[in-house]
């Protein structure tokens, strides 16, 4: 091997391993802090702002996913990548350093809007630095990547919370960042794929799409940032009518910033890469609607300590990572409309069979199996449709696909998310008991569930 091929060995190797750390740490931020958060929000005072922990870190998500899509078009992405995790450290510092729950809700925020571009970046490298023959064993070795962080973070978070200090659990993560930085950015690159005309399609929405302005792109991440937290405060508002126009006006603004940030049909279901979004939207958000209504319940239900809620978020994602590599294996791709469709009703069963359980009494093993075999769907499902996007979108299109669907993700998971904390504070305003508030939101958690079988069944893909 000479000295040439050496370097670009290496530089494979070290991406390949900064990509993946890269997302192990959002993976050890996203589970490992959502298992210290009811010990955060007892010890701030802060019940009433749970939910918009979550929904600021979703909301911030939305932000930068499509902020470093549009930089990375225009500059590569290794400059948004260096932004993307320095938002990341402030906004994990900020929590760290908080006195008020509503500064950890900034806090969220901030390193939502890095992790957000962070994870979209990530994504789309696998796209476009990959051969087809490599992405799905690359897609399968991204959710293995979160198995560590789902072995470690919330059962280390849990204790660290209660018995030393929940803001090690933010700042711990910090130095980690840096070693990320020296593994992924010198690999990434300086410049961007054109867009080919041939591949923007017909329609004049579906060229919209692609072809919007850095400037658009800019304005609708704003605007469809603002539309989503417009939504959240209508599920909070405690006069109907002022909610009412509040959520009307969130809706506007996401349909109209949806018009430059995802392809036309969407809603609909378009074959092509506008089913894959709706599906992939649905998906992502339905299992950070779940994610977070499981600690809470433990907690308040059941009276369990956050590391028993950190455990039921370990077992749900190693499933998912064993779903990711079934679904990676060459036999099955001659399936993949089945695969996808079956897995996303074993992902759907395993959400009823778990929560169910969990609220009613049930012994929290039985529900910890229940969500494993969520998990696994999850996983099966979401790495074919992932594929299944890599496969039907052409290289200089990656960047607005990945934003798409990043997008997409964040949206419906904020929603779902602050409609979780809103439906809880609506019941203890009425005073209802907390098992009464947990199967409220359980049910809000099966109609999403619904919709996410639906939206699965729905991707159709050229050449199957």
């Amino acid at each position: 091997m000479n000295s040439s091929s050496a370097r670009g060995s290496l530089r494979a190797d070290r991406l390949t391993v900064g990509v993946l750390l890269g997302i192990s740490i959002i993976g050890f931020e996203s589970l490992g802090i959502a298992t210290a958060l009811p010990v955060v929000s007892d010890a701030l005072g802060g019940k009433s702002l749970y939910g918009w922990a979550f929904s600021a870190f979703l909301l911030g998500q939305l932000l930068g996913t499509v902020l470093a899509g549009t930089a990375a078009d225009r500059i590569g992405s290794r400059r948004p990548m260096a932004v993307a995790l320095v938002l990341f450290a402030i906004g994990l510092i900020v929590g760290t350093v908080a006195s008020t729950m509503t500064v950890v809700v900034i806090g969220r925020a901030v390193a939502g809007a890095g992790s957000g571009a962070a994870l979209m970046l990530n994504f789309a490298v696998i796209g476009t630095a990959y051969d087809e023959s490599v992405r799905p064993r690359m897609i399968a070795a991204t959710q293995t990547a979160w198995i560590m962080p789902a072995l470690i973070g919330p059962a280390i978070a849990g204790p660290v919370a209660e018995h030393v200090s929940w803001r090690l659990v933010f700042g711990g993560l910090v130095p980690v960042l840096a070693v990320v930085a020296w593994l992924v950015l010198p690999a990434l690159t300086t410049s961007s794929v054109a867009a080919s005309p041939d591949s923007l399609g017909n329609s004049a929405a579906a060229e919209r799409f692609v072809t919007a302005t850095g400037r658009d792109r800019v304005l609708a991440a704003i605007t469809v940032t603002a539309g989503g937290a417009a939504l959240i405060v209508a599920l909070d508002s405690h006069v109907v009518w002022r909610g009412v126009i509040v959520g009307a006006v969130g809706v506007g603004l996401c349909v109209f910033a949806g018009r430059v940030l995802f392809p036309a049909g969407t809603i609909r279901a378009r074959p092509g890469l506008a089913s894959i979004v709706l599906a992939y939207s649905l998906l992502l958000g339905g299992f950070i609607g779940i994610e977070t209504f499981f600690p809470r319940t433990l907690d308040d239900v059941r009276g369990m300590s956050a590391f028993i809620g950190g455990l039921f978020l370990s077992g749900g994602t190693i499933s998912w990572s064993i779903g990711a590599w079934l679904q990676s294996k060459r036999a099955l791709w001659w399936l993949r409309p089945s695969v996808r469709t079956l897995s996303g009703l074993v992902f759907a069963a395993g959400v009823v069979a778990a929560g169910v359980l969990v609220v009613s009494g049930a012994p929290i093993p039985l529900a910890l199996f229940g969500w494993m075999i969520a998990g696994l769907g999850m996983g099966t499902a979401f790495n074919a449709v992932t594929e299944a996007m890599y496969r039907s979108t052409p290289p200089e299109r990656i960047g607005a696909a990945t934003s798409a669907t990043q997008l997409g993700g964040s949206l419906v998971g904020a929603v779902t998310a602050g409609t979780n904390g809103t439906l809880n504070n609506v019941a203890d305003r009425l005073d209802w008991t907390p098992r009464s508030a947990s199967w409220l939101v359980l049910a809000f958690q099966i109609s999403v569930m619904g919709l996410v079988v639906l939206g699965v069944s729905r991707v159709r893909v050229a050449g199957e």
